[in-house]
Parts: C-alpha cells; structure tokens; sequence
C-alpha cells in the first residue's frame, strides 16, 4: 500500500472516530443524560420536552446546545483543563504584586476576581437596565400572586452577596431596596441578608463559592424564621470540618479548582425525627451525618446540605402547625431542613428542575390549595430576583 493509501485510510479512521463519539455523545444526551454537573454545582442541562411554542421561540433549540455542553464525553474535563492553564499563568504573574500595587484591588484571573492577597474568589458587582426590568417583572408577579391569595403569609428574603456591593469602595447596588420599596402588598414582609463590607463577606461566604458559609446560613435561618415564626433558633449541638480541602463553583467553573482550595466547615444540628421525600422518593436530603461520622471524603456545598431537587418534602408530622412552602434556588439547600423543623409539613420546591424532575408543569395556585399552605417563603440572590423561571401563577 503506498503513502497516499495509507493516508487515506488513516483520513477515513479519524472520520470514523470522530462520528463514533459524536455519535455516543448524541445517545447519552438523549438516553442517559446525567442529573446533575459536579463541576458546576448545578443541576444538568438536558434537552427540554419538544413543544411548538419552544421551538418557534427558540428555547427548544437552546436546550438543545445547553444539553451538549453538560452531557457530551470529556465537556467537564476539557473545560477544567484549558481554565487551568489559563489561570495559572495569570495567577503566577500577579502574585508577584498582589501585596502591593494590587492590595484591596479586584485581580481578573479569568472569569473571576480574586480579592488582594486573599484567597477569596469574587464576582464583580454590577447591575445595567436590563436587570431593572426584568426585577421588575418579577416583583409585579410576586404582588399580584399575593393580591390573589390574601390568606396566605409571604416572606420575601433577600441574600446579598459579593454582586451586591462594590469591596474597594463599599459602594452597594442597593437592589434589595429597589425590590422592598416596590413590594406592595399588606400580606408581604421583606428582609435582606446584608452585606456591607468585605470583612463581613470574607466571614460569612466560602472563599471558592458562591454560596454563603456555615455562618452565614445559620444567621439566614435565623433571620428568616424570625419572619414566619415565634420559635426560637435550633442551636447547632457540633460543628465539624471536613478534612479533604475543597474547590467551590467559583475555583471550578473559571479554572481554579487545582489553585485555590479551603476547608469546608459545618454546624451538625439535632433534627427531630421526620420523612422526607425528595421528587416522590423516601430518601435523606443533605449528608451532614454522613460527613460527621467520615470527614475523610471529598465534598461540596450541594453534597453537605443537599443538591437543588424539584421537589423536597418534610413531614414533622405536628398537625397543629402550620405548613410552609418554600420557593428559591441553591442557597436555601442550607435551610429547608432548619426552617422545616418548625412546622407540620414544608414544601420546597426549585423552579428550575420541578418539571423536568416531576414530569409535569408546577401548579402555585393548585399547589397551595392542595397541600394547604399557610405561609410561603420566596429565599434567593440577585439571580432569584431576575429569573422569570421563578415567576408563580399558573
């Protein structure tokens, strides 16, 4: 066989390949697609159910794009790898300055901000005209849900964080007061988790996520139930550390995982007895107990308190309480269980995967009337606020 033979038969092969994962990639997507991406600390992009008006509107299509890049063979690891490189060359360059020229400065590694010499990973706060509106929409959804079910209680919280509040000039974008000036109705409280300055945020936040910390949730609970309910705080009765450092969301998705690291700590609480089902399913949420009696296990926010599930169901079984349901997105993983204790039967239920995860559309108005809610609590950041997946009514 001569060269140019051999050439094209090597050609043909590499075609071969090429379509063989392409194609294996095309069957795990639609057949066996993953649930959640563990680098991202999120629930998985799949591709939505086909419907007309997705399609004319483009969303089928974009699921569709989202959906590869979470399920295709190798996405994660090649993602890491390139953020990697990249970051480490930039990490190595301002490290030299980071003490001087750089103190108490934002430093663009790549995607993300590190904070001086600190280790803490940031955002950088900002808000355009784009934001206004779509808040906007969403607070006129939340009063008008309120307006038509006066005989339900809602509690609106708002977690500000690093997006909030400029760290060289403590300037705040003061959305959370934008939202609580244009909250309407009498059957509404308001109340924020407060961010003022980045010693405060440096205390209350992981330094590799975006999530608040063992101390920051716990003073959310506490602050949320002082909202919706007389009893006093469950008190944490240990707190424990985990020995395996980790990476949150932030060192993962921007490169940083291999470069900044920190140890996960958390308060263990003594939760009276209950069921709890998750999508229809008996099983636990969150492995606090799990990493209590092994801390010498790699972990995440969502494999300590619990991943951001459709539907989350706790039954204290206290009939003469009342029942609580509980709308938000990844930072309530942290509290349902906590606020849960306090009453018969809690609802928490996470817009984003609720369908998807229960094979059909949620309800509200339905769904109060059916599990008797009494109160409702609406727990989220700048990003809950924004959504229109959140919106209720239907």
């Amino acid at each position: 066989m001569n060269e140019k033979k051999i050439k094209r038969v090597i050609d043909i092969c590499l075609i071969v390949i090429i379509m063989m994962i392409l194609f294996a990639g095309l069957v795990k997507t639609l057949f066996f697609a993953k649930d959640i991406n563990y680098y991202e600390n999120r629930g998985a992009n799949k591709i939505k159910k086909f419907s007309i008006s997705d399609f004319t509107t483009g969303k089928f299509q974009d699921s569709i794009e989202l959906a590869f890049g979470d399920q295709i063979f190798l996405a994660s690891t090649m993602k890491s790898k390139y953020n990697y490189l990249n970051n480490k060359l930039i990490s190595t360059f301002y490290s030299n300055f980071e003490d001087t020229i750089f103190k108490d400065k934002y430093i663009y590694l790549s995607g993300i901000y590190k904070f001086g010499s600190t280790n803490n990973l940031l955002y950088y706060p900002y808000i355009t005209d784009e934001t206004y509106k779509l808040v906007d929409d969403r607070i006129r959804n939340i009063n008008e849900v309120a307006a038509k079910t006066k005989d339900v209680k809602y509690a609106v919280y708002y977690i500000e964080k690093d997006t909030d509040i400029n760290f060289e000039t403590n300037e705040k974008v003061n959305l959370s007061k934008y939202i609580s000036e244009r909250l309407t109705e009498k059957n509404i409280d308001f109340d924020i988790f407060e961010i003022n300055d980045f010693k405060e945020f440096k205390d209350k936040f992981y330094e590799t996520d975006h999530h608040w910390n063992y101390k920051g949730s716990y003073e959310g609970y506490k602050e949320i139930l002082s909202m919706i309910s007389n009893e006093k705080p469950l008190f944490p009765v240990k707190q424990i550390e985990v020995n395996i450092p980790f990476s949150g969301a932030k060192a993962n998705t921007s490169g940083n995982s291999d470069i900044y690291k920190e140890k996960f700590k958390g308060y263990i609480f003594d939760i009276p007895e209950h069921k709890t089902i998750i999508n229809g399913k008996e099983e636990e949420y969150g492995r606090e107990l799990e990493f209590e009696h092994n801390p010498n296990q790699e972990v995440s926010y969502g494999a300590f308190y619990g991943f951001d599930m459709g539907e989350t169901i706790f039954d204290f079984n206290k009939p003469e309480k009342e029942n609580l349901l509980i709308i938000g997105e990844s930072f309530d993983n942290a509290i349902i269980k906590l606020l849960a204790t306090h009453f018969n039967k809690t609802y928490s239920i996470d817009l984003r995967n609720y369908q998807n995860e229960n094979g059909k559309v949620f309800s509200y108005y339905d769904y109060i009337k059916e599990k008797e809610i009494d109160r409702v609590v609406l727990v989220g950041n700048i990003d809950f606020y924004k959504m229109d997946t959140f919106n209720l009514g239907e």
